[in-house]
């Protein structure tokens, strides 16, 4: 309990600046992964690393797969491989953060620009279209992402009038 608190800033009156936690889901108090649950329900982007017996090692990839980053046995947390492990955690989401960040900047981008865009992938498949596209195509970006390029938006040949 108060480690929620301490998360969620109510223990000092501000927000708490937590890099990583640590949770072992062998100890008495512990309710395995309902404990993972909880700590990600206060805090969502928080890197989590697992320690635990190497005989709930299945406990400890479920655990990964709801939402810790990473696991590691309590017989290897030695004062060598816990620092290495958090400190991979930590840039992996500090990386993590700055990717979506930049995502975020590039689709408020493609968004306030005047002129359609329309992004592809290889194949000429239709991976975005921003606002302006839409209304030039008539098409929604869900209706059309997945679509070939030519389905969604034909180019005319403005002197022959031809589809280019």
């Amino acid at each position: 309990m108060q480690g929620e608190e301490c998360l969620r800033g109510e223990a000092t009156g501000h927000l708490a600046s937590i890099d990583a936690a640590v949770v072992n889901l062998d100890l008495p108090d512990s309710a395995g992964v309902a404990t993972l649950e909880r700590l990600l329900r206060v805090a969502p982007l928080l890197p989590i690393l697992v320690v635990c017996d190497p005989a709930n090692e299945e406990t400890a990839r479920l655990a990964v797969r709801q939402g810790a980053q990473d696991y590691l046995f309590n017989t290897h947390a030695n004062n060598s491989l816990l620092p290495k492990t958090l400190g991979c955690m930590i840039e992996r989401a500090r990386i993590a953060a700055a990717l979506c960040r930049e995502a975020e900047r590039t689709r408020t981008t493609l968004e306030s620009i005047g002129d359609a865009v329309i992004g592809t992938d290889k194949a000429g498949n239709i991976t975005y279209l921003n606002a302006v596209a839409e209304r030039l195509t008539g098409w929604s970006r869900d209706e059309a992402v997945g679509l070939p390029l030519p389905q969604v938006f034909r180019v005319i040949d403005a002197a022959t009038r031809e589809v280019a």
